[in-house]
């Protein structure tokens, strides 16, 4: 009988320990789906919040009619010197750093969704001048100025009556693009000469400008001098063109770059003829990094 009872007693204890077995199996079981499962769950909420940077970056192309999509995406490649192959225009965004001139940016101006590294590329240049202020350091950090890698239509004079006080840029103007997904922080806007006097009041422009004496100094200048090593992006295509900026020397003088020009800015009368390269606005939360 006490056999019995001992059998008895061992088969209980083992029935409860298989059934102690079967309950960490089931647990351990269900403890590892709701990992894989928590997993996959971070997964795709990782993969929804970096969907638009991701699609961007690689596909160049964003919906504007279903998502909102940035005006300038940072560049992938450089632009190369169709003459020598080993000359790069610009530089490519570096992480952890604000933004510097020569950072190259694809940017959507026609508002089609596509980010054209061959006929879109910009380059940050500066800060915006703030030309509503007479003071000449006068800069908006939360407005990005990029600099279109080529000038556009046709070489002219600055404006039809030579002079700054007629009028402001007017034949350049003609020669500037019509993107339409761009805007000017100010418009009409005060064209003013290099010490930050205003010559001309209320100009009109479209959506797009050409670069102020101011900000191709803000931070391409080194002890008076434009630094070509830092912003050869200026040099791109290597043509000539216009700055908005007058001289202060007279009404009839203006500013020019002249990559060929050992001096890069020159004091030029109006009456010569150079090119137009357009420059954009963009606010930094419409650039995506």
């Amino acid at each position: 009988m006490k056999k019995k009872n001992g059998f008895l007693a061992v088969s209980i204890i083992f029935s409860f320990f298989v059934v102690f077995l079967m309950l960490i199996a089931i647990n351990l079981t269900s403890y590892a789906q709701n990992r894989i499962l928590l997993n996959q769950i971070k997964k795709d909420i990782k993969a929804k919040a970096e969907l638009k940077f991701d699609k961007i970056e690689i596909a160049k192309t964003c919906d504007p009619s279903t998502e909102e999509c940035p005006i300038c995406v940072k560049a992938t490649e450089l632009h190369v010197d169709p003459s020598d192959s080993t000359k790069t225009y610009g530089r490519l965004y570096e992480y952890g750093t604000g933004l510097e001139p020569g950072y190259a940016f694809d940017c959507d101006v026609n508002g089609d969704g596509i980010y054209s590294s061959n006929t879109e590329r910009f380059y940050y240049i500066s800060d915006l001048y703030n030309n509503t202020e007479g003071n000449v350091e006068n800069f908006n950090n939360n407005i990005a100025v990029l600099i279109y890698y080529e000038n556009t239509g046709n070489k002219v004079e600055y404006n039809s009556d030579r002079n700054a006080n007629h009028g402001g840029p007017i034949l350049i103007k003609n020669e500037l693009p019509s993107w339409n997904n761009v805007t000017l922080t100010s418009n009409p806007r005060n064209i003013k000469d290099e010490v930050g006097s205003t010559v001309y009041s209320d100009f009109n422009y479209n959506n797009v400008r050409i670069l102020t004496y101011q900000e191709i100094n803000q931070k391409c200048n080194d002890y008076g001098n434009i630094n070509v090593s830092r912003c050869n992006f200026l040099t791109e295509n290597k043509n000539p063109f216009w700055l908005e900026t007058t001289s202060s020397d007279g009404n009839d003088y203006g500013y020019v770059f002249n990559p060929n020009k050992s001096s890069k800015v020159d004091k030029i009368g109006y009456y010569n003829s150079y090119g137009v390269r357009p420059v954009i606005e963009v606010p930094i939360a419409d650039i995506e990094v």
